[in-house]
């Protein structure tokens, strides 16, 4: 099996259904367009004097439902504080969604654009980012490894801030397992954890391609997760939990530490 075999979601019915959640939750929810055929939905909750600000985004890869299930289900049961300033993108590629399909209508896998940015997603991305966002505290990035032995993550955090990582997999192990192999894509790994920031270039072979960790990295944040589920092993349901659980286990810590570090 070469490639993600697993169950698809209606790409209408979803949109329609994260703007309403979006809405009941309390987030404006913008339509960013650019050339494409569906829009790409950002969903932005503010507070007056935020405990921090969360960057949350998913369906980079059209073949990977899985985190863009998530985060619908965190909407519908409202699960963000009131004490966070929040943006969504739940569906950074609808169009490669709509064909099941990794890369985006014009076969571009956008999460090797955050450097160059040619396709029309990444730059509504990166656009609305520079026209509402200064600096976040975290930025999550949900996606799925059709080759994955269980649940994994890349953490980013070279400035040696508190790491919930071995949190996050403790808390997804039951659903999902973890992955423990010590190479996974190309990357060293340790009990399912890559840390990005002790990595070197020739391991992360991405020269002269950036994905969006590292453009949110170098504009936006100092600390971001990217959440691996393994898309072949396990059905749509228990991977959506596995991720909600992910983003529910980083929330929890943001509300009882506050401040990675100060704006």
């Amino acid at each position: 099996m070469k490639a993600y075999k697993g169950e698809t979601i209606d790409l209408a019915s979803y949109l329609k259904e994260v703007q309403i959640a979006g809405q009941e939750a309390g987030f404006v929810v913008e339509h960013c367009y650019g050339k494409l055929s569906f829009p790409i939905l950002a969903l932005h909750k503010k507070c007056i004097a935020p405990k921090a600000t969360i960057h949350l985004t998913a369906g980079i890869h059209g073949d990977e439902p899985a985190g863009s299930m998530a985060i619908l289900k965190l909407l519908q049961n409202n699960v963000f504080s009131e004490d966070f300033d929040v943006i969504l993108f739940p569906l950074l590629n609808p169009e490669g969604m709509q064909a099941n399909q990794r890369e985006n209508g014009k076969s571009k896998d956008i999460n090797r654009d955050y450097l160059k940015l040619e396709t029309p997603e990444a730059r509504c991305h990166t656009q609305w980012l520079k026209n509402n966002i200064q600096r976040f505290d975290v930025s999550l990035n949900l996606h799925e490894d059709w080759e994955a032995q269980g649940y994994y993550l890349y953490e980013n955090n070279p400035y040696g801030e508190i790491s919930v990582a071995q949190e996050i997999l403790d808390a997804v192990k039951p659903i999902t397992g973890i992955d423990t192999s010590s190479i996974i894509d190309t990357c060293p790994a340790k009990n399912g954890i890559i840390r990005i920031h002790e990595l070197n270039g020739s391991e992360l072979l991405l020269e002269g391609e950036w994905p969006e960790t590292f453009y949110m990295m170098k504009n936006y944040t100092r600390h971001s997760y990217t959440f691996e589920s393994p898309s072949n092993m396990f059905p749509l349901a228990e991977r959506t939990k596995a991720h909600y659980i992910a983003v529910k286990q980083v929330l929890h810590a943001l509300e009882y530490n506050g401040y990675w570090f100060d704006i």
